[in-house]
């Protein structure tokens, strides 16, 4: 079977104040074989409490993707790393996540939504220039135009 390596992305589950309950979410994606290695660390130190994963998750294009969980109490000292290792790493790769990147995320978030927002108004505006400039020139009392 050939080695594809992994890519892996880290983020809270939910967007909360310092000091609230989360779980910080680590997505293993693109790899095979289905075989490797997921270690939390906080502050550069092991973290085994509490740590949950799901099975191996097949794609559609025969390679895979997992799910690591760690609950987790976010606060302003506090640094996480995601390290993961697979047969096709020379070395483990690891994904880090700080208070810093949440907020980061979160006004990344925000320019998506924007953008989408804008460009689904110039779609509609398209759409409606498009539809009333046909309907000027077509009258709905014409009879090709009910031969649609």
């Amino acid at each position: 079977q050939k080695r594809k390596l992994p890519k892996a992305t880290i983020y809270p589950r939910k967007s909360k104040e310092l000091g609230e309950p989360n779980i910080l979410i680590c997505f293993i994606d693109k790899f095979s074989p289905p075989v490797i290695n997921v270690t939390w660390l906080r502050n550069g130190n092991p973290v085994t409490t509490g740590v949950s994963e799901t099975i191996f998750l097949p794609r559609e294009d025969h390679l895979f993707r997992k799910f690591h969980y760690l609950p987790f109490l976010p606060s302003a000292e506090d640094v996480y790393d995601c390290k993961v290792e697979h047969w096709g790493l020379d070395e483990p790769l690891l994904k880090h996540w700080d208070r810093g990147q949440a907020n980061s995320a979160q006004g990344s978030r925000m320019i998506s939504g924007f953008t989408f927002f804008v460009y689904n108004r110039l779609f509609l505006a398209h759409f409606l220039f498009i539809y009333f400039t046909n309907l000027k020139r077509h009258s709905f009392l014409e009879p090709e135009c009910l031969l649609l």
